[in-house]
């Protein structure tokens, strides 16, 4: 053997240990530097500070010393850089978290000693990945812009002449329905503008219940500005009424058609409207520029001025539309000596409780009345049929009527 080139104690096969990584890598790889120290001269052993820990994974093949020891010694390379033993020769594809980094720069990337397959699978991979954030990433971004940007109103209201910023200042829409002979005895939308957006609000008071729900969201201002500016261009800014009748809870005729007359309002329960109508009553408010607009209207939608409709229409659509529904809500306890009654029969019907015309045909959903003893007639005078029936009226419940006519 020619001086100077060391002489290698080798291990008998028998004697070659079996190494399999089950602990963290800096700990398999100090293992399997001791099993290859065994084998080694010492000036030939292997530094467990110098190995690259990423390297070291799922060794489960026989450690063997490679001769990549005898052709590092020759190359001349300096006794502080570890070689390519089998350490980097035998070791399975490192993870993606593994090969972000190692601990010793000067070690060789992660990537070589990599098994072609491996390698294949590897590439496929970042290929897909970099054709999912080409395509799939930019809509759905682009999707978001579209819904962040996107304006409640539809493309027919608008104006030619919006309302500058001074005129927004404390101005609002406002739609109360004060009393109603259906299950929803309050309910309310408004748009009012504040500050730099627009507060959008609905709330909604059911028959047995004595609070209200409300759902509450913001609206844009240049929104806000397109719907005052319709609502202004519509002359709600001018609308009236005459002067109403006096108030009573039941209906006049006038000319063969019913007189909607507004009923009295309990002024403790302001939310929950007047115990009883035949119509629905709505309370009506605009204000913009400093001017307002107040008026209280029972049966706006058969109204000849379709001011009125339209703002309830407008308001309403928004609100729905920035905030959201509101679901029915059964009532909850009692609410003092008042109950409700559901009338129904067939054919359809005109109802009569305890000789007074409700001005309502049925099916009836949800009609308060006090509790006690009541006289129910239902007549059809095309069929000129008729029936009466008597019932008992429970406080906070709901009696059900249900007649078929002779």
């Amino acid at each position: 053997m020619p001086a100077g080139r060391p002489k290698s104690r080798r291990c008998h096969r028998s004697q070659r240990p079996q190494v399999t990584c089950v602990e963290p890598l800096n700990v398999c790889g100090a293992n399997m530097a001791k099993a290859a120290n065994a084998c080694l001269p010492a000036r030939h052993r292997i530094r467990v500070d110098r190995l690259d820990a990423t390297r070291v994974l799922n060794l489960k093949a026989p450690f063997a010393i490679p001769t990549s020891i005898k052709s590092w010694h020759r190359q001349g390379r300096r006794r502080d850089q570890p070689p390519q033993t089998a350490l980097h020769q035998m070791a399975a594809p490192p993870s993606p978290m593994a090969s972000m980094g190692t601990l010793h720069p000067q070690l060789p990337p992660p990537l070589i000693g990599l098994p072609m397959v491996d390698l294949m699978n590897l590439l496929s991979f970042l290929l897909v990945l970099l054709t999912t954030l080409a395509t799939v990433t930019p809509g759905a971004s682009e999707a978001w812009a579209l819904t962040k940007d996107q304006s409640p109103l539809p493309t027919a209201i608008t104006s030619t002449q919006l309302p500058t910023d001074s005129e927004l200042e404390d101005s609002w829409a406002r739609v109360a329905l004060r009393a109603n002979p259906g299950p929803y005895q309050y309910l309310a939308y408004e748009v009012t503008m504040r500050g730099n957006a627009g507060v959008v609000s609905n709330v909604r008071g059911f028959m047995g219940r004595s609070d209200v729900i409300s759902k509450t969201d913001l609206i844009r201002k240049e929104d806000v500005r397109r719907l005052f500016g319709f609502l202004r261009d519509q002359g709600l800014l001018s609308m009236r009424l005459p002067e109403a009748p006096t108030p009573t809870a039941s209906a006049g005729k006038a000319k063969g058609k019913p007189v909607a007359v507004i009923p009295p309002f309990d002024p403790n329960n302001p939310h929950l409207g007047p115990a009883r109508s035949t119509v629905p009553v709505f309370d009506l408010s605009f204000r913009l520029g400093g001017r307002e607009a107040t008026v209280l209207v029972a049966d706006p939608f058969s109204h000849p001025d379709r001011r009125f409709a339209t703002l309830i229409n407008v308001v309403r659509q928004v609100t729905l539309a920035v905030s959201g529904d509101i679901a029915y809500q059964p009532p909850t306890g009692t609410m003092g000596t008042q109950g409700y009654i559901f009338i129904d029969s067939v054919p359809s019907a005109e109802v009569t409780i305890d000789g007074v015309a409700i001005g309502e045909s049925t099916p009836v959903i949800s009609w308060t009345i006090a509790s006690g003893s009541h006289v129910i007639t239902l007549e059809n005078k095309r069929l000129g049929v008729k029936a009466e029936t008597k019932v008992w009226v429970h406080s906070g419940r709901t009696t059900s009527v249900e007649l078929v006519l002779p």
